[in-house]
């Protein structure tokens, strides 16, 4: 277990060398990325002779991200092939990925904002019947279920007939008392 574990250690050391490498040679043929070029830049402090260094352990670093967003190990590759990989292939995967991930988070958004507005429309529809609910709670009754209430304090038990506009309590089929809402 200790020698796979230091091997593997090695082995990505080696590997971290190739894409040192691969850096220097991105900066010796002036292919840098803009953005991690600017990146160093700004934090070398205004010292040129550090933006180079700064730029490589950015650049090094932004290649293991890619790769580690793909979930492919650099360390699979020699040296020509990963550098074929790295200048030819691995940002314009890591694009389409998270091209294809910000579709998703949009669809998910648009989905989210339906079942909100589903969500609205069954909240206004439910509204008066909880504006009326709290009435009849108010008025000293707690429902037992949506059919039946109860008066505090009381064994006396009351049906309840429901429509969008009114509640009107029962007993039996004698009429006790109604609650509306009044217009907004």
């Amino acid at each position: 277990m200790f020698d796979y574990l230091k091997k593997k250690a090695i082995q990505e050391r080696v590997n971290d060398e190739l894409l040192y490498e691969y850096v220097l040679d991105e900066i010796e043929n002036k292919r840098m990325a803009r953005g991690l070029w600017a990146k160093a830049l700004a934090n070398a402090n205004g010292d040129d002779n550090k933006v180079q260094s700064i730029y490589m352990k950015y650049r090094v670093q932004s290649i293991k991200d890619a790769f580690s967003i793909l979930e492919i190990s650099y360390n699979d590759y020699k040296k020509d092939k990963l550098f074929q990989f790295i200048k030819y292939k691995l940002f314009d995967i890591v694009e389409k990925k998270e091209k294809q991930t910000a579709i998703k988070q949009k669809e998910q958004t648009i989905i989210k904002k339906e079942q909100t507005i589903i969500k609205k429309e069954e909240i206004k529809e439910l509204s008066s019947e909880m504006k009326l609910k709290k009435l009849v709670e108010e008025d000293g009754y707690v429902f037992l279920s949506p059919r039946i209430i109860r008066k505090n304090g009381t064994w006396d038990d009351y049906n309840v007939k429901y429509d969008n506009s009114k509640i009107v309590l029962l007993s039996g089929d004698n009429f006790i008392k109604e609650y509306t809402l009044s217009a907004p």
